[in-house]
């Protein structure tokens, strides 16, 4: 019994190892992909084809134009009867698509009103002239139509209207608007080359009569013998400050000029 007794554990020791080993080998040469890793990599897949599809659908689609502000300004009340309605849009706009048809003026119980429209492209602003005054203390509504483009054929996305308030038989503005500050100021010495030209006034301008016409600048005691290529622009809504910027200003100002005077 003694001498059979350590035979018998070591041969049951052996099969054991043997066992295992053989297990060990069958089980680590084809593994079968889990259902976890599948799910994985499809959808890897699928969140790369919808960031394409995305790509591609956001730098095809064009953006449409906007009105960023306009004048009168919505639900404004006592408006000038004789005052002109105003728009700025987001993007240079196709002047050809702005017209009497695209931007209309109607009063309560009236027909739309006739009238000139004129677009400055400096300022993208578009400015509608009634023939006629508003009625007093009636609601007008403006609106401009989808037929209104881009200067790359976008229309808005849609029909924008507002509307405003006319005041009373006697608030006829006849009042010049005065000017309230400029830069540089008057008689100013060693001012900077590169700053703009600037002039604010009491109230809002018509930009179409903000032009190099009507904002000069020159050097006393006469004018420059070579124009200065200019760019004007207004801001008639958020405040009436014309800037002037002469292109060539570096070339024009680095001489010893002594006096240089803007006109109005």
């Amino acid at each position: 019994m003694n001498t059979i007794k350590p035979y018998t554990g070591r041969s049951f020791w052996l099969r054991g190892l043997m066992l295992t080993v053989l297990l060990t080998g069958c089980g680590g040469g084809n593994k079968v992909p889990t259902s976890e890793s599948v799910d994985n990599t499809t959808s890897t897949s699928d969140t790369n084809d919808t960031n394409d599809t995305t790509s591609n659908t956001t730098s095809d689609t064009p953006v449409a134009p906007s009105v960023s502000e306009t004048a009168p300004g919505n639900e404004a009340i006592s408006v000038a009867l004789n005052q002109n309605v105003v728009a700025i849009f987001s993007d240079a706009m196709n002047n050809t698509t702005l017209t009497t048809d695209s931007f209309t003026v109607t009063g309560t119980g009236e027909t739309a009103l006739v009238g000139t429209l004129t677009y400055d492209a400096a300022t993208k602003t578009a400015s509608f002239d009634p023939n006629r005054n508003f009625t007093a203390e009636t609601v007008y509504t403006a609106k401009i139509t989808t037929a209104a483009k881009n200067s790359v054929g976008t229309p808005l996305a849609a029909d924008y209207t507002w509307s405003f308030t006319s005041g009373a038989a006697t608030a006829v503005d006849t009042t010049a608007p005065q000017k309230v500050s400029t830069y540089p100021v008057d008689a100013a010495t060693d001012s900077l080359l590169n700053r703009d030209i600037s002039a604010t006034f009491d109230e809002t301008l018509d930009p179409a009569t903000i032009t190099s016409s009507s904002f000069t600048v020159k050097k006393e005691p006469r004018p420059l013998l070579v124009p200065l290529a200019t760019a004007i622009r207004s801001r008639p809504l958020i405040q009436p400050t014309i800037l002037m910027r002469l292109v060539p200003i570096q070339r024009q100002f680095q001489r010893p000029l002594k006096i240089w005077r803007a006109m109005l």
